[in-house]
């Protein structure tokens, strides 16, 4: 069986692995998932994944700009591509032969036309958050893999939402082409019916991110100990994770930030380090790469270092931290697992959190476009009583104080949650199986 597998996801190479880690946190289980439930599959991707990545899971990656750029070179490739895939049609249907050789010209379609099963893997991107450029490029490819007849799944994501009339008549139309939609929680489940796609085409599931294999526990602590973290137990470690989406002003890069941008974060931080008693652990959960390919801090760290040294230079110092390291996703998941409490801006920094039973609490993002993936996850989960509002300092305290309060309770449940959610997140792969073997 051969699989392609595209997507908006897509970015220039090493970005889904070490600038964003909530997006590796995904991969890695979607690979290992199709790979234990359909074990005799080949997997080609447009989706750029480091050659180490590839040769891991036994895939092939398409390389080109194309792919991750979604400016002039991608529009001149997809018009290209129109065109071939149009006298394709003309030819088969005007003399019934099969002009292969046209489609051979585009990596794309050359590959797509040989495979048994496209998978569009998109997140959170085939809606409002996807540029103009790249929201009709998602659109194209998966209508390409429709006209050479393949069966596409779209699987795990959050699509939506969609308030531009163009943008939600083209979603309806190619959502409405797709064979299979698993959504990873229920909000955009309900996004997709409300702009008339057909409900018996959804499903319900979970993030795969629920599955990612961190590095132990113990790593973690080790790390935390080399930062200069106190680890005796003496005040709850409060784990902060913060990025330009929670601010309340876009672009979400734009760094440094005004100190009234991060005042109700810092007034959240003192009351966990004043009247809470708590350490506070600042951390990123997403770094850039350099062009040797390397990790280095990126956009999120700038504007946690302006907080710590804005409250450090308030007297807040003996009690806040500042993990200067830049991690992995496996190993920023090891030092989450030592937290006791977990406050998150990045839905995958809170995934992490809570996939190992951390009490989390998870910050919306401040401005638009606004990530309703947030609230479903946490509807999914069943913690949407501690989403904060990153506008009311108020009420982020409130919830948090709560959740401090409840932290033994809600360990409890989610020891029981996690595990149901874990099988939720291993149906997308069971949808693949069972939809394949009935094609």
């Amino acid at each position: 069986m051969k699989i392609t597998l595209i997507g908006m996801t897509s970015c220039k190479l090493g970005g889904m692995e070490f600038a964003n880690l909530g997006n590796y946190t995904i991969m890695e289980p979607l690979m290992r998932g199709l790979e234990k439930e359909i074990p005799e599959s080949r997997i080609f991707t447009s989706i750029q994944m480091s050659e180490g990545f590839c040769k891991r899971y036994g895939i092939v990656c398409l390389r080109g700009k194309r792919f991750w750029s979604y400016a002039g070179e991608t529009a001149i490739e997809t018009l290209a591509d129109i065109f071939r895939i149009g006298f394709w049609l003309v030819i088969k249907v005007l003399f019934r032969k099969d002009a292969g050789s046209l489609l051979k010209k585009s990596q794309l379609l050359s590959v797509v036309k040989s495979s048994d099963l496209v998978i569009d893997f998109s997140g959170d991107i085939f809606g409002d958050n996807a540029r103009p450029s790249q929201f009709l490029e998602g659109c194209a490819e998966i209508l390409f893999a429709k006209l050479l007849a393949k069966p596409v799944i779209m699987l795990a994501g959050s699509p939506g939402p969609f308030r531009s009339f163009w943008r939600k008549k083209l979603a309806k139309h190619v959502f409405n082409k797709v064979d299979l939609i698993t959504n990873r929680e229920p909000v955009s489940t309900d996004l997709l019916l409300d702009i008339g796609v057909e409900k018996e085409k959804i499903r319900t599931t979970a993030c795969p991110a629920f599955l990612f294999e961190g590095k132990p526990k113990e790593t973690g602590a080790e790390v935390l100990r080399e930062e200069g973290v106190p680890l005796d137990g003496e005040k709850p470690l409060v784990g902060v994770i913060l990025c330009g989406w929670n601010m309340p002003t876009p672009p979400f890069n734009k760094v440094p930030r005004k100190e009234e941008e991060l005042s109700s974060f810092c007034r959240v931080i003192t009351h966990l380090l004043g009247e809470k008693g708590c350490r506070v652990i600042l951390m990123s959960h997403q770094n850039k790469i350099r062009q040797d390919g390397s990790m280095a801090k990126g956009t999120d760290h700038i504007i946690l270092e302006q907080i710590y040294y804005l409250l450090k230079n308030k007297g807040w110092g003996n009690s806040l931290f500042i993990l200067n390291g830049v991690y992995d996703a496996a190993l920023s998941k090891a030092i989450i697992g030592n937290f006791n409490i977990l406050i998150s801006g990045r839905i995958h920094g809170a995934i992490s959190g809570l996939s190992q039973c951390v009490p989390t609490s998870i910050i919306d993002y401040g401005h638009e476009p606004k990530a309703h993936k947030l609230k479903g996850f946490a509807r999914l989960v069943g913690i949407e009583e501690y989403l904060c509002d990153p506008s009311e300092p108020e009420d982020m305290i409130e919830k948090v104080n709560r959740l401090m309060s409840k932290s033994d309770e809600v360990r409890t449940y989610l020891e029981k949650r996690i595990p149901e959610i874990k099988k939720r997140s291993m149906s997308n792969f069971e949808l693949v199986k069972n939809f394949y073997n009935k094609a």
